[in-house]
């Protein structure tokens, strides 16, 4: 430490760690007394004594007035004296003239005037359950403390004890600041204005020699000022050290005695001297439960005093060593008591010995260690050679230590890099904080390729702290290179917006589903999208920020603020506000789409080539005729030049467009445009043609016009059960200009992992029991998943003895009839892929009630059903087959046979080209099931049958009969409804105006209604 005074100032090189203070001296001379004389006191020597007594006059010493007025030339009544004296007058406080005294002494007893060090911590301590954060790359960060500082004394001197956070992971300790100066290099070691203190980085699961990483601070101990036997309360405490804190076996205790210790007489001789006094400590202890509610005895912990006469602060730190319990802790004064009467009974004495609790800590003995966690320990011991004392803002530079992937040969190298591929692998494999993916999950050789390939604006610096999703996590590591995560099945692998040398795909127009694409241009840039003001931090350091502006078209009133978050350096952070704006500009053109699953692989960024179509219908006609490729019409069409048609399919589903070759009434399809529709709908053109006794299928004939230009493929999402919809933003060339970066042939996607169980089992199964009408069915759906063709469904009443299958098919929700059943049902469901392999089974279940009949509708002499025959067939009653030809009737039809006494059922066959005749066994349960039988249809001279069940169909009014079910409900012949619990004992029964209750003996004991 040198000086260096104001006018050398200009000749003095300031070095990057060296500590300045500028200190100002008060302009004194050896100016004159009253009378401007040489003789009198000097200015300087004026000046610090009117410091000195405006001082003692804010307090109450009135007495220091005379001697500045003497020491200023002034008089006892002057202005300045007689206005100090005035406010001074207020109060007397003991000790003033000492102090007075002492500033003006040239001399003074040796012992008080040592100096007295002190150094002070602080800083964020985390609570229970904060996130402990992941630092990347090479950055500033502002760790938490790992535990509360803690001090001790050693003499004159007072020792901090700081315990930080870096975060998880390995880190290599590059520098460290206080309050913004330089403490720490890892080249240069400790800065000058840090002589004394002491570093060491803690890796994880390892343990520190310098500070403990056992010791607990109890918060409600600080600067506790001790009372005496005679005050109210005359204990500190208790104190305990909390629920969640080790056994203690080692106690530290904290005390001083700030004011000094001495006594001055009030009177007599000796008045206004300094006489020696006694201050002492007594410290208890306890044991306690966890709730710190004390169950024990008090025993003396610690007592201590010493007869000393002292104006300087006096400091202890003391270790106390405990039976290995639970304990709280009390403290008081126990020296002299503030006025001491001298033994001639002549004065009294004022005592000056207040005792101040500064800490209460317990070290355990156990070695606490924090694996996967880098921490850093700091020991500062204050003194005269210390130039920064306050410890509370403590910044550290941290190197990142990942796992780099140098191929199979060399495998796994852990080494400092600032690689975003290495932290985004990281994110995904680690765990401790990550996904905890294995490496076979990961698409290790992509990432490898960009690690190698990439050589610029590839690098991540930044502090991530949670909670935050894994994929927010390995986005924000990619973003900084224009890049981003993506999972393809059990994959996880990454794509990257750069510019494309070949275009990956080609979305053709039969490959788009009619009325299915539309295209967007936004041109409103007022957002500022294409405006953006770029923020970073040089090097890392959160108070280095800067920002840059980049602007593509005009300015706005709002441009975007965008924050690189990992990028340290401006060129970086320049390169992706051009490319942000840029793309905002350019990329105003978007795209949807839908088409059918088709077995393509569709990434985020994949450069597509894609046709826009669209479809001028001018007539449209019947196919009355098919052979081959050849249709004929009903009618001769007219169409344009180079004319193409849709096709209506049986299942309403347009099919098509396909260019066509007229000649009269006879279309020629083009073969490889039916080959594409029939790959993309699934449905073959002879399935798509009307058969004989079907309607005509509709034709439409028209113009079709295609655009097609490169799109960027942006996002892919399921559109129902076997489609999918597609969003393509417009590759714009200008893009790639702005940035003038090289092409980069990425390698391929990975081609295994992408059909495994993970990839194929679905999310979720539910099931709902839900009535309709009479009968009870069952509402169920399954989490879609990507790897899926198909969905298995099935159901068991008896917990998995036995079960029966629901549902195999694309769709990803549906409804099923349910058995007459009270009780649990459980349902699984299982994703089944292209190639037929079977994703796990999920599983859930739900509870069945039986179905409850309304009978609120019920009019005196009918009773109406609603559709109780829902889920059945329908069936036709005809005196003779109906003709095939346009027949759109029931599939089930009977008639009565010439010389038969019943009637014959006959069944559709499925080509729709026969009437099958039923035989006996073919009538059984559940053949019969749709909605509900032909109105009119049936009539009662129609039907003889012995018995008749499970009827759920409107049937209309019951005009005649009776109906009664298991003796519970009776409809009688008049009209009388009778609804009753039990037959015998204790029943209730219900009629049209009657309400009934009897009991166990059958005796009759309320009777509500009309009789």
């Amino acid at each position: 430490m040198s000086v260096r005074l104001r006018r050398d100032w200009s000749r003095v090189q300031v070095g990057p760690y060296d500590t300045v203070i500028i200190v100002y001296l008060p302009q004194g001379g050896a100016g004159g007394g009253a009378g401007g004389g040489r003789g009198g006191p000097s200015k300087g020597l004026a000046i610090g004594l009117v410091v000195g007594a405006i001082a003692l006059a804010a307090i109450g010493q009135f007495w220091g007035i005379a001697l500045l007025n003497g020491a200023l030339g002034l008089g006892a009544t002057s202005a300045i004296g007689s206005t100090i004296w005035a406010a001074g007058t207020t109060a007397l406080l003991a000790g003033g003239s000492y102090l007075l005294s002492k500033a003006t002494q040239a001399k003074a007893d040796k012992t008080d005037d040592r100096p007295t060090y002190g150094v002070a911590g602080g800083g964020n301590t985390p609570r229970s359950g904060d996130r402990i954060p992941v630092i990347y790359g090479r950055c500033w960060n502002s760790p938490d403390l790992s535990q509360p500082d803690y001090t001790t004394y050693d003499g004159d001197d007072q020792i901090l004890y700081k315990r930080l956070t870096i975060g998880c992971g390995k880190y290599s300790i590059k520098s460290i600041r206080v309050s913004g100066v330089t403490m720490w290099t890892s080249d240069g070691g400790l800065t000058p204005p840090f002589t004394g203190a002491a570093i060491e980085p803690i890796a994880p699961g390892g343990t520190s020699s310098l500070v403990p990483g056992s010791v607990i601070s109890v918060a409600a101990v600080s600067n506790n000022q001790l009372p005496k036997v005679v005050d109210f309360p005359n204990w500190a405490g208790p104190f305990d050290f909390g629920s969640e804190a080790a056994l203690q076996t080692k106690i530290q205790l904290d005390f001083s005695v700030p004011s000094g210790c001495y006594a001055i007489p009030d009177a007599g001789k000796f008045q206004g001297k300094q006489f020696s006094a006694t201050w002492g400590v007594l410290f208890e202890y306890a044991p306690c439960d966890v709730d710190g509610v004390i169950i024990g005895a008090w025993s003396t912990l610690y007592t201590e005093s010493q007869s000393v006469i002292s104006t300087r602060p006096i400091r202890f730190t003391r270790l106390v060593a405990v039976p290995s319990g639970r304990y709280a802790v009390r403290a008081r004064n126990i020296g002299d008591p503030d006025h001491v009467a001298h033994s001639s009974g002549d004065f009294n004495a004022d005592v000056t010995n207040v005792v101040v609790w500064e800490g209460l800590r317990s070290h355990n003995a156990e070695t606490i260690t924090r694996p996967g966690i880098t921490e850093l320990a700091i020991r500062i011991r204050s003194g005269k050679a210390l130039g920064v004392t306050s410890y509370g803002d403590v910044e550290v530079e941290a190197s990142r230590i990942l796992p780099v992937w140098y191929g199979e040969t060399t495998g796994w190298v852990e080494e400092e890099t600032d690689k975003a591929v290495w932290a985004a692998i990281d994110v995904l494999h680690n765990s401790d904080y990550g996904a905890n993916t294995p490496y076979s999950e990961i698409d290790l050789d992509r990432f490898q390729f960009y690690a190698d390939n990439v050589s610029e604006f590839d690098r991540f610096s930044a502090v991530i702290r949670g909670p935050v999703s894994v994929y927010e996590a390995a986005t924000t590591a990619l973003g900084v290179m224009r890049a981003s995560p993506l999972r393809l099945g059990s994959i996880w692998t990454m794509v990257r917006d750069e510019p494309k040398a070949v275009r990956k795909h080609v979305i053709s127009r039969r490959q788009i589903l009619k009325d299915s694409s539309g295209q967007t241009f936004n041109l409103d840039l007022s957002d500022g999208s294409a405006d953006v003001i770029v923020e970073w931090n040089v090097d890392g350091d959160p108070k280095r920020r800067r920002e840059k502006r980049i602007t593509f078209g005009t300015q706005t009133l709002n441009p975007k603020r965008m924050a690189a978050t990992g990028v340290t350096d401006s060129a970086h952070a320049i390169h992706i506000a051009t490319w942000a704006a840029a793309s905002a500009y350019y990329r105003r053109e978007r795209r949807s789409l839908t088409t059918e699953m088709a077995g393509r692989l569709f990434l985020p960024n994949d450069s597509a080539l894609i046709d826009n179509w669209y479809f001028d219908a001018y007539q449209a006609a019947g196919v009355i005729d098919r052979d081959g490729l050849v249709i004929t019409v009903d009618s001769e069409m007219e169409l344009p030049a180079s004319p193409y048609v849709i096709l209506r399919a049986r299942d309403g589903k347009e099919w098509g467009p396909v260019a066509v070759t007229q000649e009269g009434d006879r279309l020629t399809l083009d073969a490889a445009d039916v080959a594409q529709a029939e790959s993309l709908s699934g449905i073959l053109l002879a399935n798509v043609i009307n058969k004989q006794t079907q309607a005509f299928t509709t034709v439409v004939g028209g113009a079709l016009t295609e655009v097609q230009d490169a799109w960027l493929i942006r996002a892919v999402g399921f559109s129902g059960d076997t489609q999918v919809g597609v969003e393509a933003v417009y590759d714009a060339p200008q893009v790639w200009d702005a940035l003038a970066e090289p092409i980069i042939v990425p390698p391929p996607p990975p081609s295994s992992g992408l059909e495994n169980d993970t990839s194929v089992r679905v999310a979720w199964v539910r099931g709902k029991a839900v009535q309709r009408n009479g009968a009870m069915f069952m509402d169920w759906a399954v989490g879609r998943s990507t790897g899926a063709t198909l969905y298995a469904i099935r159901i068991s009443y008896d917990n998995w003895t036995t079960s029966e299958d629901v549902f195999r098919g694309p769709e990803s929700s549906g409804t099923h009839p349910l058995r007459e059943f009270e009780g649990t049902i459980r349902i699984r469901a299982r994703g089944i892929s292209a190639s037929g392999l079977l994703g796990i089974e999920v599983e859930s279940a739900f509870s069945l009630a039986p179905a409850l009949f309304d009978l609120s509708n019920a009019t005196p002499g009918t009773l109406q059903y609603k559709s109780f025959l829902a889920g059945m067939e329908p069936v036709a009653i005809a005196e003779e087959l109906p003709a095939l030809f346009g027949y759109e009737g029931p599939k089930f039809v009977t008639i009565r046979e010439p010389g038969a006494d019943k009637p014959t059922l006959y069944r559709l066959s499925e080509d729709g080209t026969a009437w099958n005749k039923l035989a006996v066994e073919d009538y059984v349960a559940n053949t019969i099931t749709a909605a509900a039988i032909q109105a009119g249809a049936i009539k009662a001279s129609a039907i003889d049958v012995d018995y008749l069940s499970a009827i759920s169909a409107d049937i209309g009014d019951i005009l005649a009969g009776s109906i009664n079910i298991n003796n519970r409900f009776q409809v009688a012949a008049n009209g009388t409804v009778t609804i009753n619990n039990a037959t015998s004992g204790a029943r209730l029964v219900i009629t049209n105006s009657l309400v009934s209750v009897y009991d166990a003996s059958n005796v009759l004991r309320v009777r509500m209604g009309i009789w």
